[in-house]
């Protein structure tokens, strides 16, 4: 079983203050402490939803030690992994019941690739890891599309949210099945598409 802890870092709320020009106060710990509560609950009561898919979907990967989930405020708009640290960054509105929890499965998606060493195409990564998602979501892709607004999303993330979509993705076969018919599918600029280095990834250094 895949252990989670859940934290609220001071420090680290006062670097993204200092990051995203808000003054830091002391309320916040509070505040970030009364949401973590929220965010533990959810994933408490959704964790037989990961378990369960993790059989078919995350089968053959090494789960390794605990992943630490940082708690930051809601409007903070955060949801990021730093993949080698084991780190999830979360400080999203909830906009589903179990939002919360499909966010961490989402980024620990991208931390259990990485440190059972895969090395796919960005595009693919970010596919699986939006897939990763759909248990949580009554209506599953119907749901994805209505919580993820195209408007809202960047070019590479909304390339990932397509694929699945247009492809009719599902978590009834294994990561590496999915790998493999990706790599096979995707045209060769899908293959080499990188996000852009900016927010996310200056986030968790």
């Amino acid at each position: 079983m895949l252990e989670l802890e859940f934290i609220v870092e001071k420090d680290r709320l006062k670097f993204f203050c200092s990051f995203f020009g808000r003054e830091y106060t002391d309320d916040l710990i509070e505040e970030s402490s009364i949401f973590l509560s929220k965010v533990k609950r959810n994933w408490q009561e959704n964790q037989s939803i990961f378990e369960n898919r993790s059989k078919v979907f995350f089968e053959g990967l090494n789960f390794g030690p605990s992943v630490k989930v940082s708690i930051l405020p809601e409007y903070f708009k955060l949801g990021c992994s730093n993949t080698d640290d084991r780190l999830i960054l979360f400080g999203q509105p909830i906009r589903s019941k179990n939002f919360s929890s499909a966010i961490i499965t989402h980024e620990l998606c991208h931390i259990l690739l990485k440190s059972n060493g895969y090395q796919n195409p960005p595009i693919i990564d970010e596919v699986l890891a939006m897939l990763s998602e759909l248990p949580f979501y009554r209506n599953g892709i119907d749901d994805l599309d209505k919580i993820w607004p195209d408007a809202e999303l960047d070019e590479f993330h909304l390339a990932a949210k397509k694929i699945i979509i247009n492809n009719h993705l599902s978590l009834d076969k294994n990561f590496r099945d999915h790998i493999r018919s990706l790599e096979k599918t995707l045209s060769k600029d899908l293959l080499a598409f990188r996000p852009k280095v900016g927010l996310l990834r200056n986030l968790t250094t």
